[in-house]
């Protein structure tokens, strides 16, 4: 397992396989298109170096970043699902990236 897929795998889940839609009504509707193991991915990254860990979850909150800025910007109906943005803050800090979650977290307040 290497970074960039583990990236990819993470990044990708929260713009195809889990997404909260708001309808013009108001109404959430939620899509799955199947189950997303937080095991066996928590294993992954646990599997990745120290450094790659770091940029795995980096890739990720900018992720989520883009996506609630394209959101409050009106460019697009989806947010990411409050499960998996809360999985991000467990695997950075399972990663030890303090930093980066202090970051992330200042990040979302501003956006």
């Amino acid at each position: 397992m290497d970074a960039k897929y583990v990236g990819k795998t993470l990044q990708g889940r929260p713009r195809k396989r889990w997404e909260e839609q708001i309808a013009a009504r108001g109404k959430v509707k939620k899509h799955s298109r199947g189950e997303f193991n937080f095991e066996a991915t928590t294993a992954k990254m646990q599997a990745l170096s120290y450094f790659d860990q770091h940029v795995v979850t980096y890739q990720c909150a900018m992720t989520v970043i883009e996506m609630l800025g394209s959101y409050s910007s009106g460019s697009s109906n989806y947010l990411p699902v409050q499960e998996h943005v809360a999985f991000l803050f467990d695997l950075m800090e399972l990663a030890l990236n303090i930093y980066g979650l202090i970051d992330f977290c200042i990040q979302v307040h501003t956006t």
